[in-house]
């Protein structure tokens, strides 16, 4: 069991690490083709740093252990909206949103709806999850069909590094994500803990550092519109293409339990009102930072209760 948690660890700090080269690497990309911040948070970020929940959910339906994935997508679009969110208006409010990125909340209060209509039965099908693929893809063609080709074409040998880092990056994050998933079950089992919530706690906040990451240092840098396009980017990836990607290798069936219902409930909610301080004061204040954070307390409070 130390081995197993050690191999956690380390591929935790593994995939943070690699996780973070690849978005450089995209960032960096994104820059030579000057590429929109909010569009490049949105599209190329938050595929960048959703790598680990992919890697992770898909092993987890390789593994056909899906109470693992529902609970490692769930819980990590918590903790980017109520933890890294915060965080973000702690170090510096997130001011000047505008009207077309307010507009961006609305598709995770509509995939949050629907991806909970698919669930009632307490399964996710093959057709489901190509719903939940199509709905992905429609999302960006939608929001961001007129910033596809805002960018500037450049030669390939401007963007060599960038070509030769991201395959390797990807590969590595492959191998940290199965090493994560491998050992958390193993952990989870060996202590009896719910798998759900194993991956709703643990992993959620492990293969969530990735955006943690990017968007501190957004907000260092006083480019907060980046940080934010991220974490709305990545709660579409997660709720959209990558569970659905992980009912169509492997459809899901898993028993609705409290953990769940408790966690969609805070999801949906924590959406929602995310929406409404955007849309009411064009940004988010220190003040609401500090009301996001002690959210994400009261989540992993009742979590820890209702164990």
């Amino acid at each position: 069991m130390i081995t197993d948690a050690f191999i956690l660890f380390l591929s935790l700090v593994l995939i943070f690490y690699l996780s973070d080269l690849l978005t450089r690497s995209l960032s960096m990309f994104a820059k030579k083709l000057r590429i929109n911040s909010f569009f490049l948070g949105t599209m190329l970020l938050a595929l960048g740093t959703s790598f680990p929940e992919l890697i992770s959910a898909t092993t987890a339906g390789i593994l056909k252990v899906n109470q693992l994935s529902i609970g490692n997508l769930v819980g990590s679009n918590i903790v980017n909206t109520l933890l890294i969110i915060g965080v973000m208006a702690l170090i510096r409010p997130i001011r000047n949103i505008r009207k077309g990125e307010i507009k961006e909340t609305i598709p995770i209060i509509l995939s949050t709806i629907l991806v909970l209509i698919f669930l009632m039965n307490g399964y996710l099908s093959r057709t489901e999850g190509i719903i939940l693929i199509i709905s992905y893809f429609a999302y960006h063609y939608f929001m961001h069909k007129s910033k596809f080709f805002e960018g500037k074409i450049i030669t390939k040998a401007k963007i060599a590094k960038e070509m030769i880092v991201t395959p390797f990056t990807i590969f590595g994050i492959i191998i940290s994500g199965y090493l994560v998933v491998s050992s958390s079950v193993f952990l989870a089992k060996s202590y009896g803990i719910n798998l759900t919530l194993f991956g709703l706690t643990v992993v959620a906040i492990g293969t969530s550092m990735p955006e943690l990451a990017t968007s501190i240092a957004s907000s260092k840098n006083n480019n907060s519109k980046l940080g934010i396009g991220n974490i709305i980017g990545s709660n579409i990836t997660n709720v959209l293409l990558i569970l659905g990607i992980t009912s169509v290798i492997n459809p899901i069936n898993f028993t609705i339990n409290t953990f769940i219902l408790v966690s969609w409930l805070f999801f949906f909610l924590s959406s929602l009102v995310l929406s409404i301080m955007m849309i009411n004061d064009k940004k988010i204040s220190k003040n609401e930072g500090i009301f996001l954070l002690m959210s994400f307390v009261i989540y992993l409070t009742l979590i820890v209760m209702t164990r």
